[in-house]
Parts: structure tokens; C-alpha cells; sequence
């Protein structure tokens, strides 16, 4: 009797074992692609946009012809730049995800807002990488000159794959005598992606 109680216990335990081996394939059973509960979320500092990317402007100057009329010119464009990036690491069993998006306004800029948008898709459904991430945090952050960012890390077991995004919609605005254009134009919003199948 202990000889046959035995032998049931054996394969039991092998079966066990073979189904914890298996994370991927215990995951796609019946769990959402959006199904975040193996990732952790959390809040970065933001990043500073390097000095080599920043748009220098030029100060406001007359045009004077040789009769002596001076009129001002098309408006200097204001210095501003904006970005976002995704970049992803793997340390020991898990996967960290840094994404960002961030304006910057210097000379001529009165005035900025972003609004960042953190995007994820499980990327192990019949997509793979080619899956379409959703919001799943949205936060926007105001300024008037230097640098505004928002940031956010995800961490999740390395066996993991994910598609993540962030997008960003960045406003600006200038102050009298400056533009975003080099002509007219004193306020507007423009727009960044980043994406990374991690």
C-alpha cells in the first residue's frame, strides 16, 4: 500500500513542477492583454532635455532700409524643444521600463504645458509587438521657462514581454515679440510618441 501511494505522489509533483515552469503559457490562459497586475507603476523625476537638442533664438532686431524706415521683422522664434523616449533594462529576474515625456522653454517662452500619456499592451497575444498599448495614467504638468516632465517606471518578471508607449502633447506659448514659427504664430501644441516592445 505505501509502494502504490507512493507512486501517485511522484507524478503529482513532477506535474506540478512542469506547470510552474511554464508562466507564458498560465498567462495567456483567460488573462487580458491589459491585465496589469504583474507590473509595477511608479513615479520618476522626470528627465531634463539635453543642451544639444534645445533651439537657440535669435534676439528681436529692426530691419532699417537705406532711407532710414526701420520696421520690425517676422518674430524671432522662441527657444523650446519637447520629446518623449522609452527605454527598457533587465536586471536578475525582472524587466524595467523607463518612459518620459518632457518640454523645455528658454528665451521667449511664457508659458508651457504637457500632458503625458502612459500606454501598455501585453505583447504575448497573436499581435506579439504589432499589439495597440492603452492609456492606463495620464498626468499633465505647467511651467513657464526650464524644463517640465512627466516620468513613470514599470517592473515586471522578466519572462514578460510588453508593448509600452507614452505620448505627449506639449504647449507652449510665447511672451510679446517672440513666435514658435519665426512669423506669427505665439502659441501652439505639438507632439511626441515613443514605443518599445520590451
Amino acid at each position: 500500500m505505501r509502494l502504490k501511494t507512493i507512486t501517485l505522489l511522484v507524478p503529482a509533483a513532477a506535474l506540478l513542477a512542469a506547470c510552474s515552469d511554464s508562466p507564458t503559457a498560465a498567462r495567456s490562459a483567460g488573462k487580458s492583454l491589459y491585465d496589469m497586475s504583474s507590473v509595477t507603476i511608479t513615479r520618476g523625476p522626470g528627465k531634463e532635455i539635453p543642451a544639444d537638442r534645445q533651439r537657440q533664438a535669435a534676439p528681436p532686431r529692426f530691419l532699417c532700409t537705406i532711407d532710414g524706415e526701420c520696421t520690425l521683422p517676422p518674430k524671432p522664434m522662441a527657444d523650446y524643444d519637447y520629446w518623449s523616449s522609452v527605454s527598457g533594462s533587465t536586471s536578475g529576474y525582472s524587466k524595467l521600463v523607463d518612459m518620459y515625456a518632457t518640454s523645455w522653454g528658454g528665451t521667449g517662452i511664457t508659458s508651457m504645458s504637457l500632458t503625458a500619456h502612459f500606454k501598455s499592451v501585453g505583447g504575448q497575444g497573436s499581435q506579439g509587438c504589432s499589439a495597440t498599448p492603452q492609456q492606463f495614467e495620464q498626468e499633465t504638468v505647467t511651467g513657464t521657462t526650464g524644463t517640465i516632465s512627466s516620468e513613470r517606471f514599470a517592473s515586471y518578471p522578466s519572462n514578460e514581454t510588453w508593448v509600452w508607449g507614452v505620448d505627449g502633447d506639449h504647449a507652449f506659448t510665447t511672451t510679446f515679440g517672440y513666435s514658435l514659427d519665426g512669423e506669427r504664430q505665439r502659441s501652439g501644441t505639438f507632439y511626441s510618441s515613443a514605443r518599445l516592445c520590451y
